[in-house]
């Protein structure tokens, strides 16, 4: 069991790659979180097969490669939202979602609509984040 229910903000390379591989893993409440640093949660998730909820419900502030290749064959996976996100979630970077989904099929990722005119058009965006038949709204 892992308790991350006082976890406001994820320092960099905080977790990187861990829970990498951890089949069993099923949800991930992270909702107190609102910052994600450099490379926070690259690979945090990858290979977690049974992976089916992760909430990252208030995350206001992602940086540079902060979800990187986060989710990457998780498998079981098909809801990500991001409602607290602004325009100004993201300072300069644009690589904050870089192969997110990779090894991952049929996910859908819900974002404010206020954000659209500034993360629509990222190649990791437009990629569907590395998966396939990935599905991005910009929810009103």
């Amino acid at each position: 069991s892992v308790d991350l229910s006082n976890v406001t903000s994820i320092g960099n390379e905080g977790l990187n790659s861990a829970f990498r591989g951890c089949s069993r893993l099923t949800t991930m409440h992270l909702d107190k979180v609102t910052t994600i640093n450099f490379s926070g949660l690259a690979s945090a998730f990858n290979g977690c097969t049974s992976l089916t909820s992760v909430d990252l419900s208030n995350v206001t502030t992602i940086s540079f490669g902060g979800l990187n290749a986060t989710f990457s064959s998780c498998r079981s996976l098909t809801s990500l939202s991001f409602p607290a996100l602004t325009t100004s979630s993201f300072g300069s970077y644009s690589n904050q979602f870089d192969y997110m989904l990779s090894g991952c099929s049929g996910v859908t990722v819900h974002f404010p609509a206020a954000i659209q005119s500034t993360i629509g058009n990222w190649s990791s965006v437009t990629s569907g984040f590395g998966g396939t038949n990935t599905t991005v709204l910009f929810d009103l």
